[in-house]
């Protein structure tokens, strides 16, 4: 169970043994939900949107 709220928020460490999938699929996609509770586990929801993004 995640229990950070701010886990794909903040920038990660100077150890390469730091996770950083999280932060790093924030800085890639335009949303990405992340929800958790004992009973279902983790669940991370992405979204990109297709096309040219305006400068």
């Amino acid at each position: 169970m995640i229990s950070d709220p701010l886990v794909d928020r903040r920038r990660p460490g100077t150890n390469p043994a730091d996770p950083r999938g999280l932060w790093t699929v924030n800085q890639l996609c335009d949303l990405v939900q992340v929800r958790s509770s004992r009973q279902t586990g983790s669940v991370v929801r992405l979204l990109v949107h297709a096309g040219r993004r305006p400068a």
